[in-house]
């Protein structure tokens, strides 16, 4: 069986790469090489992480939260029909105040339909004690988050009075006293746990004309198609029906999150940049080495295309190898960081996320990002070996040779 010829530049190019010899010429391009492959391995870790901390305030925040919620409209079947709409439910949002003991605390009441809640939002998944069916307008119940609970000393099944505000037919505002049971708690981890309350939404209507909002929560698949949903049935509302989302209150903080993230992304491709300056200067520094070759070569007829291609394969090379070895190390660490981040605070005994939310780092890797940055990097490695093969292009042979 015939062994595939390859050309006489890339067998060249192939044997320079492999060289054992020792000296300074090798030593820059393992240091490209190892730059090239860390810088790699921690974008990926880095974005990876940045990816986890923006899902896990999706999921926290934006679980809870109404996505789209249409106000001065009450009857679900009058919200035009759309593909991107997973849910509709009654509810109500107001302001109020709980009080236990002597402890007040000012929150925001949701008023819910608890059959409904498992499309609506995550609340279901994030309870911790009691149930959402215990929310009826017969039990007059309410479900907070555990760690107000504790802060005002509940257990389930204690009396707590909420206090709401309601505006008379002349236009005044009078507080109204609700008492309530404590049939369950929640936990999400975010500061929504101390700032929520859900009771049923017949408790709130009951109330009165309230001096909050009243309407329908629209549950969407994606919540970043909120705006597109908008623009799809804005126009088919009922007269009077007032449209708000969660981009509203929440929007800066997820461009925020997406601003570090470019940042540190653009920080860290800093590394990459200067594995390309070393494999220019270490390319730079081989062409230098081998002048009297390259200058042997073009004397026994290589084209001097040929001799370029030589010196451009380094850089390819390197970048091939780069990523070879960066990219799993990447993909490794990025499903690991959140077990190697735990041990570490253990061992050294301090808390990286003190005075957050997060008790650990998240991770969630995008495999987009992973070929984003594989074909950064290979663009990156190819490019920094033109200067190079463009030197070795240019080489007089004959000159070269008169100085040996």
């Amino acid at each position: 069986m015939n062994r595939p010829v390859l050309p006489p530049w890339l067998v060249i190019a192939l044997r320079y790469f492999r060289a054992g010899r020792s000296g300074f010429v090798s030593f820059v391009s393992f240091v490209s090489l190892t730059s090239l492959a860390l810088g790699i391995a921690a974008l990926i870790v880095v974005l990876s992480v940045m990816n986890g901390f923006d899902r896990a305030l999706q999921h926290r925040i934006l679980g809870l939260v109404p996505l789209a919620f249409v106000e001065n409209v009450l009857d679900p079947r009058a919200i035009p029909a759309s593909p991107l709409i997973a849910g509709a439910a009654r509810f109500v949002r107001t302001q109020g105040m709980i009080s236990h003991q002597g402890s007040v605390h000012v929150l925001q009441l949701y008023g819910i339909e608890p059959q409904r809640e498992s499309v609506m939002s995550t609340l279901g998944d994030a309870m911790r004690s009691g149930a959402l069916e215990a929310l009826t307008p017969q039990a007059r119940g309410i479900v907070i988050g555990r760690p107000l609970a504790f802060f005002l000393r509940l257990l389930p099944g204690d009396k707590v009075s909420v206090i709401v505000l309601r505006r008379r037919p002349d236009g005044r505002v009078v507080p109204v006293v609700l008492a309530v049971t404590l049939v369950g708690t929640f936990e999400v981890g975010a500061e929504l746990d101390y700032l929520l309350a859900f009771l049923h939404v017949d408790d709130l209507l009951q109330v009165g004309a309230l001096a909050g909002e009243r309407g329908v929560r629209l549950a969407v698949h994606d919540p970043f198609d909120v705006r597109r949903l908008h623009d799809a049935i804005a126009p088919l509302l009922p007269a009077g029906a007032r449209w708000s989302d969660w981009s509203e209150s929440y929007g800066q903080l997820f461009d925020t999150v997406a601003m570090e993230k470019s940042m540190m992304g653009a920080l860290l491709a800093l590394i990459v940049a200067i594995a390309g300056f070393s494999i220019v200067a270490g390319l730079a520094m081989l062409v230098g080495e081998k002048r009297a070759d390259v200058a042997m070569l073009a004397t026994m007829g290589l084209d001097r295309r040929d001799l370029a291609r030589i010196f451009a394969a380094q850089g390819v090379l390197v970048g091939l190898f780069g990523i070879a070895i960066g990219v799993p190390t990447g993909v490794a660490l990025s499903f690991t960081i959140t077990r190697i981040a735990s041990f570490l605070q253990s061992v050294f005994g301090v808390t990286m996320l003190q005075g957050t939310y997060f008790d650990s780092v998240p991770s969630h890797l995008v495999w987009s990002d992973v070929l984003l940055v594989s074909c950064g990097a290979w663009i990156m490695s190819t490019a920094a070996a033109i200067q190079p093969a463009l030197r070795a292009y240019r080489l007089q042979p004959a000159r070269v040779l008169q100085q040996y």
